[in-house]
């Protein structure tokens, strides 16, 4: 008999693990093989882009290296026809005053090019100084401070007793305004869109976000209307009404025309400013020197014709194309849009690893919130970042979570400043319903001697048109009824001969048109009062604009007003006395 040695029961008793460990590698072999691919196509493949209506919005033209050109695109799309000939008045104020855009050489060479001007004709006009430059000068080399007391005053009617270092100024400024108010009432006022010095000297394709439309936008043409309001208070101040008025309707056009020429975000917010000093300016300094009917009506009638504003939805599609061409860019370069929300190295593994396709995407289906082809209460939701473990394991593991969380940062910077121009042009078209009420009711006074009371509505009616409706309620107010206003005509005891004591103020809620006066304690207590009164009329007076209301004034300025003015410049305005208010310490005492 023979018994197994201990090797030969060490083989029998170890060969069936061997067999289940080889089994458990061959599995989890087979399990890599299938989990790999899975794994790789959920979050580390990045599909390429797919160009589409979907994603680019537009196919075409394209780059030599198959990119989306965005810059030719807006070029052949936007500009006006005109744009290159003489009636395009910024053509005409490159001609005379030359480039006034700073010292880049090849921004002058390319806007010479573009508007067909021979660059080596010299220019044969020069703009004076902005006069508050002159004042600013003035005082340092004397080594003294302006008075604040002063410091808003050419925004007011003012002599050269104010202000004796503008005599030089006011002699030098008519001849190169007045070949500029031609310019501006031609057809369009245009400058086109100009590369930056090294993407024009190497050839390389342009990219949106290296393009400006000359530096026309930030400085010259806010520093000309400026000095139109300058010379139109300075001209107020000495009588010289008419004159005055002509520069107050040429700001008007400046600010609606620079709208025109860029439908995009900076051009809109530029040309509201430009025109809500159009509206802020007084028209008389004294009530025993008011304008004229005819001179009244002029400067309606320059209202009524202004060139239309750019519609919502052409802004709307103009920033769609910059905000699509800002994520190529950000895809070929690396680099996200604002560079200090993450370290270079991140923003490149991000733009590299994240499905372009979810971002393009989503960006559009957020603009479209804008235009109006998907409810303006689902934009929220494309901003929205993670906010459980679970949302933030897929951002971090999958190429689509990615491109969701750079969605919504680049949605946040670049599609939501859509909000501030919708929200400044109803601020704008609310201010202008105010100045043609304004002026309605100052040529009523010119015609009758005196204010209408409480049917200054139906008072003012032929003087504004069969479509006078359209004027009595804020497009800002979400409730829009038939035969009701948002504006209210403040009741005076005894109306002061002060001209810039306040005339009409905003209402929240819209009533009839018989209850839509105030009184001038409604007032006081809406913005001046420390306690909560239950005043139905003064829980009425404000607005939906964020920060204030509008307001006018008698001398037909209509300008906004904030939440906390100061209250005994308040009670002036309201042509009472000034009072000495408790302090926040005393009120709360009390």
């Amino acid at each position: 008999m023979t018994f197994p040695t201990d090797s030969s029961l060490t083989d029998n008793v170890t060969e069936p693990k061997k067999r289940r460990i080889s089994c458990l590698y061959l599995l989890l072999f087979l399990s890599i093989l299938l989990i790999f691919p899975a794994f790789y196509l959920v979050c580390l493949y990045v599909p390429p882009l797919r160009i589409s209506e979907a994603t680019t919005r537009i196919t075409e033209p394209l780059t030599s290296d198959g990119q989306i050109d965005f810059v030719r695109y807006l070029e052949e799309t936007m500009y006006p026809p005109e744009w290159s000939t003489d009636d395009n008045g910024y053509r005409i104020f490159v001609r005379t005053f030359g480039y006034t855009g700073g010292t880049s050489n090849s921004c002058k060479e390319q806007l010479y090019k573009k508007l067909g001007l021979d660059i080596s004709i010299p220019p044969t006009m020069t703009l004076p100084q902005e006069p508050w430059t002159i004042i600013t000068e003035y005082y340092k080399k004397r080594g003294e401070t302006i008075p604040a007391e002063k410091r808003d005053s050419l925004t007011k009617p003012w002599t050269l007793e104010d202000w004796p270092m503008l005599a030089d100024w006011v002699v030098a400024i008519d001849a190169p305004l007045d070949a500029v108010t031609e310019m501006i009432h031609k057809p369009i006022f245009f400058c086109p869109y100009l590369q930056e010095d090294e993407s024009y000297r190497t050839g390389k394709s342009p990219e949106l976000i290296h393009q400006h439309n000359d530096y026309l936008s930030g400085i010259i043409v806010r520093n000309l209307a400026r000095q139109y309001q300058a010379r139109a208070n300075y001209r107020i101040a000495i009588g010289k009404t008419d004159e005055a008025l002509d520069d107050i309707i040429t700001i008007y056009q400046l600010g609606r025309k620079y709208e025109q020429s860029g439908c995009e975000i900076t051009s809109q917010l530029v040309g509201l400013a430009i025109e809500g000093l159009a509206n802020a300016a007084p028209l008389a300094t004294d009530s025993d020197h008011p304008l004229t009917k005819e001179q009244l009506q002029q400067l309606l009638d320059a209202v009524n014709q202004l060139p239309p504003r750019p519609p919502f939805e052409k802004i709307v599609e103009t920033e769609r194309i910059y905000g699509l061409s800002t994520i190529q860019y950000m895809f070929r370069s690396g680099e996200f849009i604002n560079s200090r929300t993450f370290h270079p190295t991140v923003s490149a593994f991000l733009s590299s690893s994240s499905n372009p396709n979810v971002i393009y995407r989503r960006m559009n289906e957020a603009y479209d919130t804008f235009s109006g082809k998907r409810p303006r209460s689902e934009f929220t939701s494309y901003t929205k970042l993670p906010s459980t473990l679970y949302e933030a394991l897929q951002t971090i593991l999958t190429s689509h979570g990615r491109g969701k969380f750079l969605a919504a940062l680049s949605i946040e910077l670049l599609v939501s400043n859509l909000e501030l121009v919708e929200r400044s042009i109803q601020l704008s078209d609310c201010s202008y319903n105010m100045k043609r009420l304004t002026l309605a009711l100052l040529i009523y006074k010119a015609e009758h001697g005196e204010l209408p009371t409480s049917d200054w509505i139906e008072k003012i009616q032929p003087y504004l048109g069969e479509n006078f409706i359209q004027y009595l309620r804020c497009p800002s107010c979400p409730v829009q009824e038939e035969d009701k206003t948002n504006y209210a005509l403040i009741l005076y005891d005894k109306l002061p001969k002060d001209v810039n004591t306040f005339l009409l103020v905003e209402l929240r809620e819209p009533v009839p048109f018989a209850q839509a006066v105030v009184s001038v304690d409604d007032v006081l207590e809406k913005f001046v009062s420390k306690t909560t009164v239950g005043h139905h009329k003064t829980q009425q007076i404000g607005s939906f604009h964020f920060g204030g209301m509008n307001i006018s004034e008698q001398n037909g300025r209509v300008h906004f007003i904030g939440e906390t003015p100061d209250g005994n410049e308040l009670r002036r305005q309201l042509g009472l006395e000034p009072k000495n208010e408790p302090n926040d310490s005393q009120n709360k005492d009390q």
